[in-house]
C-alpha cells in the first residue's frame, strides 16, 4: 500500500478485478498482483477467524488435525478461508463436530452467499462459447492437473470453438480461450513449458463445485463421483462425467440424448461400459482412457456423429474395419495400447485432423527400440485434415505421399531407413506448416544420411533416433527457429556443441547416446537461451568443461546413466541460473562427491534430485 501511502493528492481510487485485462488500463507500476496465500498466512488468518474468542487465537490441541484438512481444502483463497473461520467460530469446539463440517465442507462453500455472488460474477461475464469452456473443465476430477492440449481437442469437438480466419487453427483459438480463462482468474496455472505455454491448469475446488452445480441446473453436465447413490439427471442432459462409477448402472431412457461420455473411473468393468455405450447413440466425445478394455466394443463402431475416440492406455490390441464408420471422427487418440496395425478403412475419415498411435516396447528405456510406431495404409495421406501423425512405421510410398498433407504439423515416422531418405527429404520440404518432425532408425545399426533434409523453416521441435552423419549438425544449424532439440543414438565421434551452440531459439536439448567421445566443453557464450539441458547414458564420457558465460539462462540439468563420469564439472557453479538438478543412475564416486565436498558448486541450486 505504498503508493497510497505516498501519494500527495487528496483522494485515493483502488480498484480490484479479477480480469488481467482491466488491469492492464492501469499504469503497470501501481499493479499488486494476489496470489494465493501461503500455508501458513492461510493457517493464520483461519485461526484469528475460527478461534477468535480464544487467547492468542491457538488451536485446540484436538482440533488441529481437522482444522488443518479444512484449511488445506480452501486452498488458499482467502475469501474461502475468511467464510470458513467465521463459520466454524460458531460450531461447537469438538473434534466430531468438526469432521462433520469437514465432510461437507464443498457444499457449505459453494452454497456460501457471499462467495457464490462473487465467484457467479465472474462466470456470468463469459460469453457463450467461453462460458461453455469452463463449464467443461468442471467434468474433470476434483484436483485434476488438466492438460491444454486435450481439452482443446475436446472442445473443437464439442463444438464450442470459433473459426477464426486461415491464419489461425482452431486448436490456437482454443489455447486462447485457455489464457482468457487464466486472465479471468476462473483456472489456476499449474505447468508452463519451456515456450511459455500454458501445458496443464486445474480448477480451484470451489469453482469447480459451482461449475458443477450450474452445470447440472443448466442440463449442461453431471457428474458421477458417488457409487453409492443412484445417478438422477434430466432427458436433456447432454454431457456425463463418470468418476466413481457403480457396476450395477441401469442406463436410463434419458441418456439416448447423452453427446458426451468421459470416464475417468478405470475399475469399471467391460460389461459395464458396454452397456452404458449401447444408449449412446448420439455420442460426440467418447473418452475411455485407463479403462480395462481388452477389445473395443463394436457399438463404438455404430456412434456414426463421433468426433472424438480416446482409447489410449488401455489393453486394446486390435481396430475393426468398422472404424471407417466413424465419418465425423476428428481425434483418435489409440496412444500406449497394443494396436500395430490400423485398418484400409481409416481413410474413410475425412475429417481427421490428429491420430496418435505410439506404443511403448521397453519401459526400461535402455533400449534402441523403446518405443515404436503402428502401420498405417497409404491412403491415409488422402485426409486432407490431418495435422497431428504420430507415431507411424515408415514405408517408401506411404513417405512418397505425405506431401498431399499441407496442413500437417507433427510427423513421427518410425523404422526409417537409408533408402527411403531422397524421397523423405522432398516430402518434408512440401510441408509448410510442420513444426514438430521426429524420425528413428529402422534398428541401432542403420546410418540415416540426412543431409539432404530441408524442412520449413518454421521448425520448431526436432527429434532424430539412429545412427547420423555428421553434416546433419550443419542441417540442424541452419534451422534457426528450432526451440527442441533431440538426439538419440547418433553416433558422434566429434563433440557436437560447438555446431548448435549459437541457436538463438533453442531451448531445450536432449542428447541420449549421442556421442562417443569423451570431452564436452560448454565455452563461453554457448547456448545463451537454453533452459533445459538433458545428457543421458553418454557413456564414453568423462569429462565436461563448463566455461564462465556459458548457458546463462539454463534452469534444469539432468545428468543420467553418464558411467564413466567420475569428477563433477566445476564449472556448474558458473551455471546461477540453475533452478533444478536431477541427477539419476550415475556413478556412486560421482554422487558421493556431489553429496560431499563437492556440493559447494551446486549449493545456489533450489531443487537437487537423486534418483538411484
Amino acid at each position: 500500500m505504498q503508493h497510497i501511502s505516498q501519494n500527495d493528492q487528496g483522494s485515493r481510487v483502488i480498484i480490484t478485478t479479477r480480469k488481467e485485462n482491466v488491469a492492464s488500463l492501469a499504469d503497470a507500476k501501481y499493479h499488486i498482483k494476489l496470489y494465493a496465500l501461503s500455508e501458513e498466512a492461510s493457517w493464520d488468518l483461519f485461526c484469528k477467524k475460527a478461534f477468535c474468542t480464544i487467547p492468542e487465537n491457538r488451536c485446540p490441541e484436538s482440533l488441529i488435525g481437522w482444522a488443518k484438512k479444512i484449511v488445506e481444502k480452501c486452498q488458499g483463497l482467502p475469501l474461502a478461508i475468511v467464510v470458513t473461520g467465521s463459520l466454524l467460530a460458531c460450531r461447537d469446539k469438538k473434534e466430531q463436530e468438526w469432521k462433520w463440517f469437514y465432510n461437507q465442507l464443498s457444499w457449505e462453500l459453494s452454497n456460501n452467499p457471499q462467495i457464490k455472488d462473487v465467484l457467479n460474477l465472474s462466470i456470468k461475464d463469459l460469453l457463450p462459447h467461453l462460458r461453455s469452456c469452463f463449464l467443461y473443465c468442471g467434468l474433470f476430477p476434483e484436483d485434476a492437473d488438466i492438460s491444454s492440449n486435450r481439452i482443446c481437442r475436446l472442445w473443437i469437438a464439442e463444438g464450442f470453438v470459433e473459426e477464426k480466419g486461415k491464419d489461425l487453427t482452431m486448436e490456437e483459438v482454443a489455447q486462447g480461450y485457455i489464457k482468457e480463462l487464466v486472465y479471468r482468474s476462473l483456472i489456476q496455472v499449474v505447468e508452463i513449458n519451456i515456450y511459455g505455454k500454458i501445458k496443464k491448469f486445474r480448477m480451484h475446488d470451489l469453482l469447480r463445485e459451482i461449475c458443477i452445480a450450474t452445470s447440472k441446473e443448466e442440463r449442461f453436465s453431471v457428474v458421477w463421483d458417488n457409487p453409492h447413490l443412484t445417478l438422477r439427471f434430466s432427458e436433456e442432459t447432454r454431457r456425463i462425467s463418470v468418476q466413481k462409477g457403480s457396476e450395477d448402472i441401469q442406463p436410463s431412457s434419458g441418456s439416448s440424448t447423452f453427446r458426451t461420455y468421459l470416464l475417468f473411473d478405470n475399475n469399471m468393468s467391460y460389461s459395464c461400459i458396454h452397456d452404458a455405450l449401447k444408449t449412446f447413440r448420439l455420442l460426440r466425445v467418447l473418452s475411455l482412457r485407463s479403462s480395462k478394455m481388452k477389445e473395443v466394443p463394436e457399438v463404438i463402431f455404430e456412434l456414426f456423429n463421433l468426433h472424438y475416440l480416446d482409447l489410449s492406455c488401455t489393453e486394446v490390441s486390435e481396430i475393426s474395419k468398422s472404424l471407417g464408420n466413424l465419418h465425423s471422427l476428428q481425434t483418435l487418440d489409440l496412444g500406449f495400447t497394443g494396436v500395430k496395425k490400423l485398418p484400409d478403412e481409416l481413410s474413410k475419415l475425412k475429417k481427421l485432423r490428429h491420430l496418435y498411435v505410439v506404443r511403448v516396447l521397453d519401459y526400461t528405456l535402455e533400449t534402441f527400440d523403446v518405443l515404436a510406431g503402428v502401420y498405417v495404409p497409404i491412403s491415409i495421406c488422402n485426409l486432407k485434415d490431418l495435422q497431428n501423425l504420430r507415431c507411424i512405421e515408415a514405408t517408401r510410398d506411404l513417405i512418397v505421399n505425405l506431401q498431399k498433407l499441407k496442413l500437417l504439423r507433427v510427423l513421427h515416422l518410425w523404422k526409417v531407413q537409408q533408402c527411403f531418405i531422397p524421397e523423405l527429404c522432398a516430402s518434408v520440404a512440401t510441408l509448410p506448416n510442420l513444426t514438430y518432425l521426429a524420425l528413428s532408425a529402422i534398428n541401432d545399426g542403420e546410418v540415416l544420411n540426412l543431409n539432404c533434409l530441408k524442412p520449413p523453416s518454421d521448425l520448431e521441435k526436432l527429434r532424430l533416433i539412429g545412427k547420423l552423419e555428421k553434416g546433419i549438425l550443419e542441417v540442424i544449424r541452419s534451422l534457426q527457429k528450432l526451440r527442441d532439440i533431440a538426439l538419440c543414438w547418433s553416433g558422434f565421434k566429434e563433440d557436437p556443441l560447438g555446431s548448435l551452440a549459437h541457436m538463438s531459439y533453442l531451448v531445450s536439448l536432449y542428447l541420449v547416446r549421442a556421442y562417443d567421445g569423451e570431452l564436452l566443453t560448454f565455452c563461453q557464450g554457448y547456448f545463451p537461451n537454453l533452459k533445459q539441458l538433458f545428457l543421458r547414458d553418454l557413456m564414453q564420457l568423462v569429462q565436461i568443461d563448463i566455461e564462465s558465460g556459458t548457458m546463462i539462462n539454463l534452469c534444469h540439468l539432468q545428468l543420467s546413466g553418464l558411467q564413466s563420469l567420475q569428477c563433477v564439472p566445476e564449472g556448474l557453479s558458473f551455471l546461477s541460473s540453475l533452478q533444478r538438478i536431477t541427477v539419476q543412475h550415475m556413478p556412486e564416486v560421482f554422487v558421493e562427491k556431489l553429496m560431499g565436498d563437492e556440493g559447494r558448486l551446486i549449493q545456489h541450486v533450489p531443487n537437487i534430485t537423486y534418483l538411484f
